[in-house]
């Protein structure tokens, strides 16, 4: 199962806008600041400006200088801007991480070499960080920028369900939902997708999963190794995205994530989310307060993006 064929998600096109996203991605800003009608046009031009930039600052020229000139002071009211070549660039992460070959699982076989090598292709680097459940079911991956490249960035990415694997359907069929107070501060969320992540929603007496902490430290230490290589930057941006089971789970993390920064430490800038064909994760409690910290502070430059 994948979301793109095969023929286009590695055709030019795939790749150019996976080039044209490379800024946007490291950094540059997707919160608009809202101004008077009376100075919209001149608003409008450095939007324009913007987009230009994201499409001529590809792999060659250093954000350093960028970084420092395009330090932003938002208003009180601010504008979203859902950004077509990050999206185009989740939906081929999310549809790339379909083409792990789990026959290759018991055996020595790197079962990713095909993810691997249109990663490389795209001059990406590309890691399975954490397996969720079994080695054949969902999977969390990285996607970042290669150490010591200009525009340095990283995508958690999400694999969904995959038709062979019965754990992942059991999974989505489960019905019923738990309290999410102590994780994400109020309402009720899906248990299948929440106890894949989170070690305390597991069954008493069983061993509980934890793959949001080994998630979380595979993403620092990943931060960590881009850093080294830009001494003007203090954290890298980090953007997820998931199809399907995948979009549940990323939208999971990244609610944890609005909620408690903290967990992925001062190095690791927090962006957007952009999911795809996802289902529902939790109540209408859970939604608003969701909601809610996407706005707190109002200019904050995080969004979850369902498509």
């Amino acid at each position: 199962m994948g979301l793109i064929q095969e023929e286009l998600l590695f055709n030019k096109n795939t790749a150019s806008a996976i080039q044209a996203a490379r800024v946007t991605l490291a950094g540059l800003p997707t919160t608009i600041v809202d101004v008077p009608r009376s100075q919209r046009e001149g608003r409008m031009s450095l939007v324009t400006q913007d987009v230009s930039l994201s499409r001529l600052l590809c792999s060659n020229q250093s954000l350093e200088a960028f970084v420092t000139r395009r330090k932003i002071s938002f208003p009180p009211n601010s504008t979203r801007v859902f950004n077509l070549d990050v999206a185009k660039t989740c939906l081929a992460f999310s549809s790339l991480v379909y083409m792990r070959n789990e026959r290759f699982v018991k055996k020595a076989f790197d079962r990713d070499q095909t993810i691997r090598e249109q990663t490389l292709k795209w001059d990406l680097n590309y890691e399975s960080i954490s397996n969720l459940g079994s080695p054949q079911g969902a999977f969390e991956s990285v996607f970042d920028t290669k150490v010591g490249a200009s525009q340095p960035s990283m995508m958690l990415v999400f694999k969904g369900t995959t038709p062979a694997n019965y754990s992942e359907f059991i999974v989505d069929c489960m019905l019923t939902c738990i309290d999410a107070t102590t994780l994400l501060g109020g309402g009720t969320v899906h248990e299948g997708f929440a106890t894949q992540l989170f070690p305390m929603f597991g069954v008493p007496g069983v061993s509980a999963r934890d793959g949001y902490g080994q998630m979380t430290y595979q993403l620092k230490r990943i931060a960590k190794q881009l850093l080294a290589h830009h001494s003007y930057l203090d954290a890298i941006p980090l953007w997820m995205s998931g199809h399907s089971l995948g979009a549940a789970l990323a939208s999971l993390v990244f609610a944890r994530a609005l909620r408690a920064p903290e967990d992925l430490g001062p190095h690791i800038q927090l962006r957007d989310c952009y999911t795809f064909g996802g289902p529902r994760t939790g109540d209408a409690i859970f939604a608003a307060l969701v909601g809610s910290e996407m706005i707190k502070p109002i200019n904050r430059p995080n969004i979850l993006w369902r498509v």
